[in-house]
């Protein structure tokens, strides 16, 4: 037989059936592979070669029946699964030894499993060495027995079809499926007069070239007392040394979420959970290590045992995400929310989706684009982003760089945007924004600031308040049982608040600017002053002394004054760093706030204020209108009528303009 057919052979007969694999096993009870899956899988191999598990495994990732992602963890059970089944066999062997009680190995087996949680791994005989419950030399005689049980006691009985046996007149060869090793035993009927030349005529004859005892070695156990027992290492050949697996290193956070926050006073606030993972373009997403090959191995025939082939990885990129001319890194190609799917596929999206309420599950929301929701804002829970799509908000809180769109409606929530805002109705709830408003259905008991115009084509308004400087359109105000609502048209306090707010924000900034500063420039001073005292301690080194220098008595004091004023000069310098950093986030901050306050101001311009109410429906008696200038409380029920603000002639003799709000019929 040719090498080649040999190692055919080899395979065919080691080849792994994937019904009965400890991979594909693991991966059903952890339910990396469906049921399904697997049925399709044992038809898929029927009839092909897979020679190992890592075989399966990789031809398994390959094929997509299970994720990339979960390869790793289901790698690393299978080999704590297949060293635990060692350990378990060390641990009877101990009993049968009569080495230890079935209570002592409990214990033993009770703080291995304690020292795995704790993230240590310890085989059970180093444990027990350890802890003193066996001595080394029982150790080795356990593992011995447990090796030559592993490779020859199965044999020897006949359980183990793929070891090869050769008898001859003499002794017996027994060769394991690798082929690294061969064994020989004598038997019965050996002749004790059998020559060296005989016995490597032997060896020679079948096949065993690599590897071999040396002829003293041979010479001895051609001298040894005639043992059945004893088993004699032939030959060894050299092991294939298996390859590195590829692996995936994600550089953000995937599981972002956390129990809480530990707030100042020790409390926890479980509605904090941790802040969305956000991208820049061009951020480096993920990166591959590539897989690295094995050395092939030689068997006692001298054949080559070709090392297993390492599993490799592939980063899979989904929509913006872009791989490097290498394909070893995963780039962002666009700002926004990066995302490992349960399939391994890598994304970044401009939006984030959260299928369901913000809840307890969730946490707060902070992202810096847009946010779509498909459930509710829960009470006491916050989203902060650009636009904000929502079902519902109920106790809810928005903060909104842009638009607000919730489909149903808002219940005792508080939105700002700085866009517009939309809602099916309003209950008992406070909002604020620079854009202008739309509801469709009804607002009760509710506080209203708008920049621009608010529209409620249909609906009634009930003892509410809203401020609109771009004027408001309203189908129904008022109702009899309700109090009466106020609504202000042509002017709103929420530019002036927000301007109030900003110039807070931009005082601290300020204050933090200066005082980091002042604090940079006393360091400054005196790292300089450190500086000099250094140079000085070094020049009076070589000068030998003189006027004006420190008085120190000899080298020794002026290496430990050099050393202590080195060290004092790497904090300085180090506490320089900090405020540098500290100045630059103040200056940022200034710009950001000073950005801010235009932006607010140029929207405000392109807002002109309009004091007219237009009602499509009726607005009830009590119900109080107010202008730029002046104010009207409806004594009678009105319908379809337009409420403006008008100047008319003064009577007075300084001539200024008087005001009044006009009712004009629509």
């Amino acid at each position: 037989m040719t090498s080649k057919e040999k190692r055919n052979a080899a395979k065919a007969s080691g080849s792994v059936h994937c019904h009965s694999a400890l991979v594909t096993r693991i991966a059903l009870f952890l339910n990396y592979l469906s049921r399904e899956n697997f049925q399709k899988l044992i038809r898929d191999t029927k009839g092909r070669p897979l020679t190992s598990e890592g075989d399966l495994l990789k031809y398994m990732i390959t094929q997509g029946y299970i994720n990339a992602a979960d390869a790793p963890s289901l790698k690393k059970t299978c080999l704590s699964f297949a060293r635990a089944q060692k350990d378990t066999r060390f641990g009877s062997l101990c009993i049968q030894f009569e080495f230890l009680t079935q209570s002592n190995l409990n214990l033993a087996l009770e703080e291995q499993k304690k020292l795995s949680t704790d993230g240590r791994t310890i085989f059970l005989g180093d444990l027990l060495v350890e802890a003193g419950m066996i001595s080394q030399r029982q150790q080795k005689l356990v593992l011995r027995k447990q090796k030559m049980d592993l490779d020859f006691k199965v044999a020897l009985v006949g359980f183990a079809p793929n070891t090869r046996e050769i008898k001859e007149k003499d002794v017996t060869i027994y060769i394991p499926e690798d082929g690294l090793t061969a064994w020989m035993v004598k038997n019965k009927q050996f002749d004790p007069d059998m020559l060296l030349s005989d016995l490597k005529e032997i060896i020679e004859r079948n096949g065993i070239i690599y590897g071999m005892a040396d002829d003293i070695t041979l010479a001895a156990f051609l001298g040894s007392p005639q043992d059945p027992d004893e088993r004699f290492e032939l030959a060894k050949g050299l092991a294939p040394v298996p390859g590195k697996d590829a692996r995936i290193f994600y550089l953000f956070d995937k599981d972002y979420l956390s129990p809480g926050s530990v707030e100042n006073d020790g409390s926890i606030d479980y509605r904090n959970r941790g802040d969305i993972p956000f991208v820049r373009t061009d951020t480096v997403l993920a990166e591959k290590i590539p897989s690295k090959s094995g050395r092939d191995g030689v068997n006692v025939f001298g054949d080559v045992v070709e090392a297993p082939p390492p599993m490799d990885l592939d980063i899979i990129c989904g929509k913006g995400v872009a791989l490097s001319e290498d394909r070893l890194k995963a780039v962002a190609t666009l700002d926004g929310y990066p995302k490992l799917s349960q399939e391994g596929t890598l994304s970044v999206s401009d939006a984030h989706v959260i299928r369901g309420d913000v809840d307890f599950t969730t946490g707060h929301v902070k992202f810096d684009k847009n946010v779509f929701i498909t459930g509710a804002i829960k009470a006491g829970f916050r989203v902060e982003a650009n636009d904000v799509v929502a079902r519902a908000v109920d106790g809810g809180i928005i903060h909104a760089r842009g638009d607000v769109s919730v489909a149903n409606g808002i219940t005792d929530g508080t939105i700002k945007a700085k866009g517009h805002v939309s809602a099916g109705f309003i209950h008992r709830s406070t909002i604020a924004c620079l854009g202008n408003m739309e509801i469709d259905k009804e607002v009760v008991e509710s506080d209203i600031l708008l920049e621009g115009t608010f529209e409620m084509s249909r609906g009634k308004m009930y003892a509410s308040s809203v401020a609109a400087r771009g004027g408001a359109r309203i189908y129904h105000i008022g109702s009899v049982k309700a109090v009466p609502s106020t609504i202000t048209v042509g002017v709103s306090p929420y530019i002036a608040s927000e301007l109030r707010f900003i110039n807070r924000k931009v005082e601290k900034s300020q204050t933090d600017f200066d005082t980091k500063t002042s604090e940079q420039e006393t360091l400054k001073k005196s790292l300089e002053e450190i500086e000099s005292t250094i140079e000085r301690i070094q020049t009076a080194a070589v000068t030998d002394g003189g006027e004006g220098f420190p008085d120190l008595s000899g080298p020794e004091d002026q290496q430990a004054a050099l050393k202590a004023l080195r060290h004092e000069k790497q904090k300085l310098q180090a506490k320089i760093i900090k405020v540098g950093l500290d100045i630059r986030v103040a200056k940022e901050e200034i710009a950001h706030w000073i950005n801010e306050k235009f932006e607010i101001k140029r929207q405000n311009k392109t807002n002109p204020p309009r004091p007219i109410l237009d009602i499509r429906g009726r607005i009830l008696a009590g119900t109080r209108v107010k202008g730029i200038h002046s104010s009207t409380l409806i004594s009678r029920d009105l319908a379809r009528v337009r409420l403006i603000e008008m100047s008319c002639a003064s009577d007075h003799k300084d001539g200024k303009l008087s005001w009044e709000m006009v009712a004009n019929r629509l």
